[in-house]
């Protein structure tokens, strides 16, 4: 099997101690590159595989030997502070080869670019590793009412969800109160950060922004942890994850829903072992059209 060589032009990604970056290259690996090679990270100036992010200030042209591959895991058709879009807009640098947006729904391929939904990268990760993952179980009676995961304040939908829910009596944790456990803990699926969510029978999990196509890690740490998440985001969320899987915030019988599986136990297992994703969802052969294209750029440069 052929190794390839990373660069990284920050280390957002790979920042260890860090919440927001992965757990170690090899689940970035796991996430964004094709398994047909083995890789290892470089510093020198002629990689064969070169890592941007959203705040890069765009430097791709030194690296026209190199394939140039850009990962957002942010929605950047709503938020306007990223260097990289900034600069040259949605597909303007000419010399990015593949990327991963976290903002679109299709795959497209151009003669210039192959662009990839980020989240049919979540979901692969969760398909390949859900067997693989487990936490210590927390007892269905043992289990507290709600955790609230959001960090910021960027979206007012998570003060007015947990106002309306907290009125009709269950009772709410902040994230924050295991700042000691899970401090420097990567938020994609850290046991740590794990263990902490299956102390709760359900997670509001309520995205910053709402994009069709921005599904963040935020639902599959809940369906890695054994809790049911209680979702705001994404309007056509169903097309990904199936809808038995979780409590829609956007559906009329919500309220019924979270009372019935709150007080019985058998419905609340039920819904923990539904199957995540949903049977339409198409992930349009990406990691198939990703090893491609990342082949013939080796082969042509």
């Amino acid at each position: 099997m052929k190794t390839l060589t990373v660069k990284f032009i920050r280390n957002y990604y790979l920042n260890t101690g860090q919440y927001f970056s992965f757990i170690s290259f090899n689940q970035f690996v796991k996430y964004f590159l094709p398994y047909e090679y083995t890789y290892e990270i470089t510093t020198s100036e002629n990689p064969d595989i070169v890592i941007y992010d959203a705040n890069d200030q765009g430097n791709a042209s030194k690296y026209n030997n190199s394939i140039n591959l850009f990962i957002s895991v942010e929605n950047m058709n709503k938020w306007k502070w990223y260097n990289h879009q900034n600069i040259f807009g949605e597909y303007g640098d000419a010399n990015i080869n593949i990327y991963y947006y976290n903002h679109i729904q299709d795959l497209i391929k151009t003669p210039s670019y192959l662009s990839i939904p980020t989240l049919h990268a979540y979901i692969n990760y969760y398909l390949s590793e859900s067997t693989n993952i487990t936490v210590s179980l927390t007892p269905f009676l043992n289990k507290k009412d709600f955790l609230l995961i959001n960090k910021s304040a960027l979206n007012s939908d998570i003060i007015k969800y947990t106002n309306i829910i907290s009125k009709l009596g269950y009772n709410f944790d902040h994230i924050s109160i295991y700042n000691n456990q899970i401090l420097n803990k990567s938020c994609y699926h850290s046991k740590e950060l794990l263990e902490v969510f299956n102390k709760y029978k359900f997670i509001l999990c309520i995205e910053n922004s709402y994009n069709p196509g921005y599904i963040t890690e935020k639902i599959f740490n809940c369906f890695f942890s054994n809790a049911i998440p209680v979702y705001l985001g994404d309007p056509d969320v169903c097309n990904y994850i199936n809808s038995d899987s979780f409590i829609d915030l956007r559906s009329e019988n919500w309220l019924e829903k979270l009372n019935d599986l709150s007080s019985n136990q058998e419905k609340y297992m039920n819904v923990i072992n539904t199957p995540k994703i949903s049977k339409q969802y198409n992930n349009h052969n990406y990691k198939e059209m990703l090893y491609k294209e990342i082949k013939d750029k080796l082969e042509n440069r």
